[in-house]
């Protein structure tokens, strides 16, 4: 795997869902970070440098060395998601207990379990020969991702400002663009283009970009 660069945050992970939600998360937040990209397809996750880290062997994997004399390893995208939250309470979830942090809440969830879920065992069926599995599974997270535009009456996911949800939908629902018939969600296809354009959340996705993307 290539070395780290000196930064508080190293990211090691791919272009993956997961890994690129973490990505958008410390861009948005501006948290200085170091992407490590780790070769899935040559199994650099299984590596035995990769395993001293992270022994489930897998992306994203979260460095946090705000504390260099006890260095935070957080293996988990969700519980990610949250630490960085919790560095910058109020920039991306609300902090108060009240209707809006339980909706911002019920609302990430939403995407973690009714769109992201389906649309990753699909993945897995699907390079398994599992093709009618795979289907059904991945129609319905298109189903849910058609579903939550109804989230949208103030210009975002969770509200008027711009969320946790928001990070949580925009990776899984851009894998799925070319399923989602757009014409016909109007309010979904708003919210995509201005948020797909963020400058922030643009350098997210592309933070383990190949060279010579268009990211």
């Amino acid at each position: 795997m290539p070395e780290a660069t000196d930064r508080r945050f190293e990211l090691l992970g791919a272009e993956t869902g997961n890994c690129l939600r973490v990505s958008v998360a410390l861009e948005v937040l501006g948290l200085p970070y170091a992407a490590v990209p780790v070769d899935l397809r040559r199994a650099e996750h299984r590596s035995p440098a990769f395993l001293a880290i992270n022994p489930d062997g897998r992306v994203p994997v979260l460095v946090d060395r705000s504390q260099p004399e006890a260095p935070l390893t957080l293996t988990q995208s969700n519980a990610i998601l949250f630490h960085l939250c919790d560095l910058q309470p109020g920039a991306l979830l609300p902090v108060e207990a009240g209707p809006a942090r339980s909706i911002a809440l019920e609302r990430f969830f939403y995407f973690v379990t009714d769109v992201i879920a389906p649309n990753g065992n699909a993945f897995f069926l699907k390079h398994r020969v599992k093709a009618e599995g795979a289907d059904h599974l991945a129609q319905r997270s298109i189903e849910a991702i058609v579903a939550s535009e109804r989230f949208l009456d103030d210009g975002y996911m969770a509200g008027d400002a711009f969320s946790l949800v928001d990070i949580a939908a925009v990776t899984v629902i851009r894998a799925s663009a070319d399923r989602l018939d757009w014409p016909s969600l109007p309010r979904l296809r708003s919210w995509f283009e201005t948020v797909v354009t963020r400058p922030d959340v643009r350098r997210g996705l592309a933070a383990f970009a190949s060279p010579g993307s268009n990211m």
